[in-house]
């Protein structure tokens, strides 16, 4: 319903026409667009799929897509600026693959700890090496560079800050 123009959630602002490759375009529908291929191809809920496969391998046991299944109740909040005031940012339960998980410092040592040992955390295997290189690999860099050398595959890549690269996402 969001892909077919004639469906009721299709969003014309989301799509543009130019050649893959040639100009980057900001979305999060490619996240949602894999959500719903997880979901058809394993056959799995999104969210189920992720708590198996990622999530309980990693021991992330603070870590979900709901606000009731986290243990630690005094999360991070995010904040807005207007001026020199900052606004807190009201917790929701929405978006699940393009922003939505809630997690621990802890939790989430473990999936940056797996990414950094090539898809390996504590002698678990959640993603093989190639998947984690190509995932890591800039697939368009930015020409202006004013902020961060390239996009990669969900990741941004930020390089030569203080003769080093980094990978990250806001």
């Amino acid at each position: 319903e969001i892909i077919t123009p004639e469906e009721k959630f299709h969003i014309i602002d989301i799509w543009e026409n130019f050649k893959p490759g040639t100009k980057k375009f900001y979305s999060n529908f490619n996240f949602m667009l894999l959500e719903y291929l997880i979901e058809v191809l394993s056959e799995q809920n999104f969210t189920e799929y992720c708590k198996q496969n990622i999530f309980e391998p990693l021991n992330m046991s603070n870590t979900s897509f709901y606000f009731d299944d986290i243990k630690d109740k005094e999360l991070a909040g995010s904040y807005h600026n207007f001026g020199s005031i900052y606004y807190p940012i009201p917790y929701t339960d929405v978006g699940y693959s393009f922003g939505g998980l809630k997690t621990s410092i802890s939790d989430f040592s473990h999936y940056i700890i797996a990414y950094i040992n090539e898809g390996v955390w504590n002698g678990v295997r959640i993603l093989n090496e190639s998947t984690v290189n190509l995932s890591l690999t800039v697939q368009f860099e930015n020409a202006s560079a004013s902020q961060y050398i390239g996009y990669s595959l969900g990741w941004q890549y930020f390089g030569g800050y203080q003769n080093s690269s980094t990978y990250g996402h806001t």
